[in-house]
């Protein structure tokens, strides 16, 4: 039988009476606590080496641990069996995909008559809680700016086909007021990415003392448990804005809990009222996101009573570090490459050729661009700047870097070669219309009007006129032609004027002079 605990008023009766001399049988009497109660309490004040007396000194909740001491618990060999199994459960609980019921059920394989399944997860989930070291952190105002992409996309409509695409979900917190902004964007590629991020920072209205994201390629160049590498792109923006760049440790999403929070948060709230209606453009379903976020930061908080938004325009607003003037362009980065095609450098992303000064065409260049312009770097000096252009294997070139030969050949454009040919006389403008008519590019026409030009300082105006029109009489000009006549100094005599060879006579050659039909 089990013994029946005594309540704590009538112990400490038995222990007057005790401290008083009396026996068990007395105080037993006196109290009405049975004989055996006032036996063992007897044998407790005695093991505890104190008198009666001293106990009565002693408050309640230290008598009942010396009146009833618990036992240690010592586990039976089906309890231990368990326990030395237990830690590699919880590690397995740990992957992708596993759960509670299926390691019961292998569990139950290997020990039939092991526990069953509700005692299992009770003492599962308490080994877990044993293990879990719980870490408070309050982030100051202004400390920092949390970022990340949501697992689920948003999605919107084509207007012209009506095809579904697919949005990535941004998200950034100031955890201190809980501040959210939130962007659709195309991609998760780095120039959305930090796209995003600055206009995050212009949403919060101000700049935090670091910058915290997920470790994702556009932001980290090599990812490392302890000193992951930020990327070029991301520590150019950081830079810009007089902030650190921080990305989380891979596979430690708590780094950045706050914003993991808020997801889950934006999934409850936000996106069953997204999706009440269909959008039909990026930016129509941005701004209905944007709009609907705002909404949320208004909204009391439930524990705090104050909005996110008042609690940052009271507290946080005014410690933020101020934006720059101008909003962040996001650069991308092309490693070191030679000139390609003369003085021009090739951007692979665009498939475009753009100039760098014609004395440095043997050298090795980089390139860093924007939305908007294009930089060339040799070394760490920058050597060009052009507007950025995207036509497919277009060339772009600046005038101060075309080599001097080059630059005066293309300052003669078919108008100028028809403009000086008219100034020279009528036989050579006639030649040069031909010649620009019938060349197969503009450029070879011009290229063989400047011959003449040439010709026509060697050998002078008259006599090129002459030549012209010689060539002319022939059906044809071509700038060898003319020279073959000026070298052989045919370009006075006409073509009725030609002496030629007398034929022999023959019976079937005809003279000239005979009119005759043959027979």
């Amino acid at each position: 039988m089990a013994k029946r605990k005594v309540g704590m008023e009538n112990i400490r009766a038995a222990l007057t009476c005790l401290a008083a001399g009396d026996s068990d049988r007395s105080a037993a009497r006196k109290t009405g606590v049975s004989r055996t109660a006032v036996k063992h309490l007897r044998a407790q004040v005695l093991a505890s080496g104190q008198s009666a007396a001293d106990w009565l000194t002693l408050p309640d909740i230290q008598i009942g641990p010396l009146l009833y001491p618990v036992k240690p618990h010592e586990p039976g060999e089906r309890e231990a069996a368990f326990e030395a199994r237990l830690p590699n459960i919880v590690t397995t609980l740990g992957r992708r995909r596993q759960t509670l019921e299926r390691q019961w059920e292998l569990y139950r394989q290997e020990f039939p008559d092991g526990f069953a399944y509700s005692w299992f997860c009770q003492r599962v989930r308490a080994f877990q809680d044993e293990a879990r070291v719980e870490i408070s952190l309050e982030h100051p105002y202004g400390e920092a700016v949390f970022a990340d992409f949501a697992g689920e996309k948003l999605h919107y409509f084509n207007g012209f086909g009506g095809e579904r695409l697919a949005a990535e979900f941004y998200i950034a917190i100031l955890p201190a007021s809980q501040l959210i902004s939130a962007r659709a964007i195309p991609s998760q590629k780095t120039y959305d990415f930090l796209w995003a991020c600055g206009e995050a920072l212009r949403d919060f209205g101000g700049v935090a003392e670091v910058f915290v994201s997920d470790c994702l390629k556009a932001a980290v160049k090599s990812a490392h448990r302890y000193e992951s590498e930020v990327s070029p792109q991301m520590q150019a923006f950081a830079r810009y804005h007089a902030t650190v760049a921080i990305p989380a440790r891979p596979g430690h999403p708590k780094d950045k809990a706050m914003v993991e929070n808020a997801v889950n948060n934006l999934y409850r709230w936000v996106l069953p009222r997204l999706y009440e209606r269909e959008y039909y453009s990026l930016a129509e379903l941005d701004a209905a996101l944007r709009a609907l976020v705002e909404e949320y930061n208004r909204r009391p908080m439930q524990r705090l009573k104050i909005s996110r938004r008042d609690l940052f325009e009271a507290e946080e607003r005014q410690v933020l570090k101020a934006l720059p003037a101008t909003p962040y362009q996001p650069k991308a980065f092309q490693a070191e490459r030679s000139t390609s095609w003369g003085f021009h450098v090739w951007l692979s992303e665009d498939r475009h050729w753009y100039s760098v000064p014609h004395r440095l065409h043997r050298g090795k260049f980089s390139l860093q661009y924007t939305a908007k312009t294009v930089e060339i770097f040799m070394g760490c000096d920058r050597v060009a700047t052009h507007l950025r252009d995207r036509k497919v294997n277009g060339f772009t070139t600046d005038a101060a870097h075309v080599p001097p030969r080059q630059e005066a050949m293309e300052r003669w454009t078919p108008e100028r070669m028809i403009s000086w040919a008219q100034s020279v006389g009528g036989e050579v403008s006639e030649a040069v219309h031909y010649i620009l008519e019938n060349a197969e590019h503009p450029f070879l026409g011009v290229r063989s009007s400047l011959g003449l030009m040439s010709l026509a300082k060697k050998y002078g105006p008259l006599r090129l006129r002459g030549a012209c029109r010689r060539s002319l009489s022939f059906g044809g000009v071509s700038m060898r032609r003319v020279e073959a006549i000026l070298q052989q100094g045919l370009d006075n005599q006409s073509v009725t004027q030609m002496a030629f060879p007398k034929l022999p006579l023959h019976e079937n050659i005809r003279p000239v002079d005979d009119q005759q039909e043959p027979t």
